[in-house]
Parts: structure tokens; C-alpha cells; sequence
């Protein structure tokens, strides 16, 4: 119907589903085919959502106690600690993918706690930001995607870790990323 409308549009912004590029071809051959960034950027998260889950396992769990009574000893319980600890990581978990420019002085607070509670976290926040910067206003042009991207390819702590291995595929698909990138050939087009 727009194609009838006399719509010629010289970008389409699409989500990532399979359907979209046979027919934009057909219907506006001329037009270029832009990937959704927000749409990506969510899968990723929801992606390194469970690399969080791997580094969480890394936490110190507490011991399961014994049947009966607890001794007390006028001694703090370490597995009272450790229980905190988790729980406090957990339910601060979704402060690992938000954008640090979005977030209150008591967030980042908060952010700094559970990633020294749990350092493993720290690699998947760097990801998180170094995937925030990539496709963040701070990239005005192709060359300067593209060597951001090359530097979180490139990062062996990041190859290091099985758990990112999902999102470093989809950034490694050239196709993918220069239909993610489109939108930098272009002045207006944010």
C-alpha cells in the first residue's frame, strides 16, 4: 500500500525477523535494509542475562547446615554472609546492563558492590559498555563502528568466556552488522 501511496523510502528499519529481506528487495529494491539496534542490542541482553547466571554460580555458596540446633558461638555465621551476598547480586542484576549515563549515583553504588562481590561480573559490564559505545552517539561513522567492533572481537577475555560466545557470533556476522550500521551513511537518520 505505501509502494502505491508513492512512498519511496531510502531506508527501512526492520526487526530481525528472516521475512523482511526477500520482500523489502522486491517491493523497494533501492531502499537500504536497516537491522533494528534496539531490537539487537535486547537480544544481546537477554543473551548475557545468562552469562550472568554462569559468573552468579561462581559465588561462594553457603554450606548446608546440619540438622539440629546451630551452636552459637558469639561469632558472626559466615553462611548468613554468603547468603547476602548472593541474594544481593541477584537482585541487583539488571543494573549490569543498563547504560551507565542512565543511571542514579546510588545505581552505580550499587553496580560497584555486586561486582566486587562477584568479579567475574566485571568482563560482562565491560561487554555491556563496550556494546552501549558501539552503537551509542559517540559512533558518527562506519570506519569508527567497525573498529569498535573489531576491538570487542578482539578482546581475549571476552573470546575467553564460552557464555559470550552467542553475542561475539552475531557481532562476528558481517552481513548483520552492516545492515546494524546503516544508519551511519546517513545525516539524519539516528
Amino acid at each position: 500500500r505505501l509502494k502505491d501511496r508513492g512512498v519511496v523510502p531510502w531506508i527501512v528499519v526492520t526487526d530481525g525477523s528472516k521475512l523482511y529481506p526477500e520482500v523489502l528487495k522486491r517491493i523497494w529494491p533501492e531502499a537500504d535494509h536497516q537491522r533494528c539496534v534496539f531490537h539487537f542490542v535486547k537480544q544481546c541482553n537477554e543473551d548475557l542475562m545468562k552469562a550472568f547466571w554462569v559468573a552468579y554460580d561462581t559465588m561462594p555458596k553457603p554450606p548446608k547446615r546440619k540438622r539440629g540446633r546451630p551452636k552459637k558461638r558469639g561469632r558472626p555465621r559466615l553462611d548468613k554472609q554468603k547468603r547476602e551476598n548472593r541474594r544481593t547480586v541477584r537482585l541487583a542484576r539488571f543494573l549490569l546492563l543498563k547504560r551507565a549515563e542512565k543511571m542514579s549515583e546510588q545505581e552505580a553504588d550499587r553496580l560497584e558492590e555486586i561486582l566486587s562481590l562477584c568479579p567475574s561480573l566485571r568482563d560482562l559490564r565491560r561487554l555491556v559498555e563496550d556494546l552501549h559505545d558501539l552503537f551509542g552517539p559517540a559512533t558518527t561513522e562506519p570506519e569508527q563502528a567497525e573498529a569498535k567492533r573489531r576491538a570487542i572481537l578482539d578482546d581475549e577475555r571476552f573470546q575467553a568466556r564460552d557464555e559470550f560466545g552467542i553475542v561475539l557470533g552475531r557481532l562476528a556476522d558481517d552481513d548483520l552488522f552492516r545492515r546494524l550500521t546503516v544508519y551511519l551513511d546517513y545525516e539524519n537518520a539516528e
